[in-house]
């Protein structure tokens, strides 16, 4: 594996110090793909990877095209009624679906319980698994650095997160973006799933940080889906909320929230404190914009600030409703 790296790296120099000559063109470093030439010469990385979909005809094979290093993709499908089977079988991926489950509702009703099964009943070729959405692609950088990190001797570590990257009307939302380290790289019996929506993950042993990005391009089916999907998401937020509505915040808490070494830990403490600020949309929305400077981000920091804040509004408006009446079918 080293051998190819290395060749891969050696071409890699020689385009960047010299111009190569090829009938009669002269082509610079910016002219050539080099990804294509490490896609040449790399061989597969012994890794699985894992790809939650509903109807992703239009992005799914895109993203497939990043996945090329693995010889074990399997898309875990949410009975897409569009042509998602298809372009997966044409991939040579496997396409799985879940017994018992309600097409009406997002992830059947719970979203942990959707990946939970996934982890539990799929047999996977390799014991590591990398999951990644069909909106999203593997950088190179990324698949570089799983090749890295899993051929390491005795390695202990359960799991890494990875960076992602958010894109919005053309442009990297670096500083509006909430939350960019995610758990993507794993073993999956050290990994269990909490959250009927928007997942926590709970890891068993020890968590590294891994170099590389993960693109994500949650806009590409256009402004009304990305409405839509979070009108359903806010509901399942909203029945969250009142899961947590007896939670009482604590010193320990308050300690978690701030300082505690496990960032999944800390991220679900600040949650439930979340829930309880007055002014959630207002907060959220000076948070992300000014606190985190997303207007640094230009018009495309200020929209995504702003169907931020809308979506929190929904989910405030929802926590006033009964249960029963929130809207969680037809998605």
């Amino acid at each position: 594996m080293q051998f190819f790296l290395n060749i891969s790296n050696y071409f890699k120099k020689l385009i960047s110090s010299s111009k190569i000559f090829s009938k009669g063109i002269y082509f610079n470093e910016q002219e050539i793909n080099i990804r294509y030439i490490e896609i040449f010469f790399m061989s597969k990385i012994n890794c699985s990877i894992i790809i939650h979909t509903k109807n992703e005809e239009s992005q799914l094979q895109e993203c497939l095209e990043t996945l090329k290093w693995s010889d074990d993709i399997v898309i875990y499908d949410s009975y897409s009624t569009d042509k998602t089977e298809e372009i997966a079988l044409k991939n040579n991926c496997r396409f799985i679906l879940r017994p018992n489950y309600d097409k009406n509702k997002p992830f059947g009703g719970c979203e942990a319980t959707h990946r939970n099964w996934g982890l539990r009943n799929i047999t996977f070729k390799y014991d590591w698994l990398f999951v990644i959405d069909a909106d999203e692609r593997c950088t190179q950088s990324c698949s570089k650095n799983i090749l890295r990190e899993i051929n390491k001797p005795n390695n202990k570590v359960s799991a890494y997160r990875i960076r992602r990257r958010d894109f919005f009307q053309g442009k990297h939302l670096y500083h509006t973006q909430l939350s960019t380290w995610f758990v993507r790289l794993f073993k999956p019996k050290y990994i269990t799933y909490e959250r009927s929506i928007n997942f926590s993950t709970q890891v068993e042993g020890p968590v590294k940080n891994m170099s590389g990005y993960i693109d994500h391009y949650p806009f590409n089916h256009g402004i009304s889906f990305w409405i839509k999907r979070h009108n359903y998401y806010s509901s399942f937020e909203a029945k969250e909320f009142h899961k947590l509505k007896g939670t009482k915040i604590n010193l320990k808490l308050i300690k978690n929230c701030f300082f505690a070494s496990n960032l999944e830990e800390k991220k679900k403490s600040q949650k439930k404190i979340f829930y309880k600020l007055p002014f959630r949309p207002f907060t959220k929305f000076i948070f992300t914009y000014l606190i985190k400077r997303g207007f640094l981000d230009g018009k495309a920091g200020f929209n995504y600030a702003i169907l931020q804040f809308m979506y929190e509004y929904m989910i405030v408006l929802k926590q006033q409703e009964k249960p029963e009446n929130f809207d969680v079918f037809n998605f």
